[in-house]
């Protein structure tokens, strides 16, 4: 699933699985496959069995701002920093570190594709809350299987 090149936070329930695609690779279906681990120490967790299709779920997706976001945030609370002090509007902290409107509105496309809907999208497109059933989560992220 061609979500980022990027890193992404996906939490399903309280269970965090988390992706860092630095250098994704393009299946055939123009998909991007994330090339490492979903969910470090996956490999000593305990089935606990299945969902049963109709489950719902609400699962939240974070997609990585753009660079300088912490930096800006560190000079915020630096005395001696040109910027300490002089906080941010959300409207410019959204301007200047929001995720961009063709990525976000590419990664929503591929998330509600299966059938899951938006909850809540936060200002900056960093983050999407969605909701569904056990079966649309599953047809959504089968596809970023690695």
């Amino acid at each position: 699933m061609a979500l980022l090149a990027a890193s992404i936070v996906i939490w399903v329930g309280s269970a965090a699985l988390a992706a860092s695609a630095p250098a994704p690779a393009a299946s055939s279906a123009g998909r991007v496959r994330l090339t490492t681990d979903v969910l470090p120490g996956l490999a000593v967790l305990r089935p606990t069995g299945v969902l049963a299709a109709g489950t719902p779920l609400q699962i939240g997706v974070a997609l990585t701002p753009p660079a300088g976001e912490d930096q800006a945030t560190a000079e915020l609370y630096t005395p001696g920093s040109a910027d300490y002090h002089h906080f941010f509007t959300p409207q410019t902290w959204a301007q200047r570190f929001a995720v961009s409107s063709a990525t976000y509105a590419r990664v929503r496309s591929q998330l509600t594709g299966a059938g899951l809907a938006v909850g809540y999208a936060a200002p900056t497109r960093s983050y999407l809350l969605l909701n569904g059933t056990a079966a649309q989560v599953e047809r959504t992220f089968v596809k970023c299987r690695v």
